[in-house]
């Protein structure tokens, strides 16, 4: 729901290669602007304990998120 709030609506989901993730990780392609991705780390840091944002990344979406926990 954070993600439609913000105006994505083509959203793909799938699981991790590992369930114990110590923090939320945000992979951001170079065809998303540095505002977009700002708006998306900000809106995940409200709802998990810690984010970590790489930009520049080189794949076949324009974001990938690997869920780390949430906050308590």
């Amino acid at each position: 729901d954070a993600l439609i709030s913000l105006g994505y609506e083509s959203i793909d989901t799938g699981n991790a290669q590992s369930t114990d993730y110590k923090e939320t990780i945000i992979e951001v392609s170079d065809r998303v602007s540095k505002s977009d991705s700002d708006a998306i780390s900000a809106e995940l840091k409200s709802l998990v304990e810690k984010v970590s944002l790489i930009e520049g990344k080189d794949t076949d979406y324009d974001i990938v998120i690997t869920n780390g926990p949430d906050k308590v």
